[in-house]
């Protein structure tokens, strides 16, 4: 057989090398994951006030509505639309990440936001 598996015969062993990988285990040294409170209005486009990172947005609606819209895109002028429903029922929660410096809309005809947070990723 000339296989690499019939003709190794000596045990494996783990090689180390440099410094163990170091992961975040909630120290004072871990990274950061910033939460922010965005009041974004119903038809106007906005930017997060941190530009350096992507956060996830989680919108939850208060007063329902009709024609519930959500866009995201690189310039005040968001294009592309993520969310869209007939409807905007009372206590429906939306999640969308949003990257870096990006602008983001909601539009809705009655509906309101009853909450608008942004978790840094």
């Amino acid at each position: 057989m000339s296989s690499i598996a019939s003709a190794y015969t000596g045990q494996v062993s783990p090689v180390f090398s440099g410094t163990p990988a170091a992961f975040n285990t909630g120290t004072n040294t871990a990274g950061s994951a910033p939460v922010l409170t965005p009041a974004n209005t119903n038809g106007a486009a906005a930017q997060l006030s941190d530009h350096t990172r992507d956060y996830m947005l989680y919108l939850t609606i208060g007063t329902a509505g009709t024609g519930l819209t959500v866009l995201i895109g690189p310039t005040a002028s968001p294009a592309n639309t993520i969310y869209t429903a007939a409807t905007a029922t009372a206590g429906e929660a939306i999640s969308f990440r949003l990257p870096a410096g990006w602008f983001w809309e909601w539009a809705a005809t009655t509906a309101t936001l009853a909450e608008q947070f942004a978790i840094g990723c």
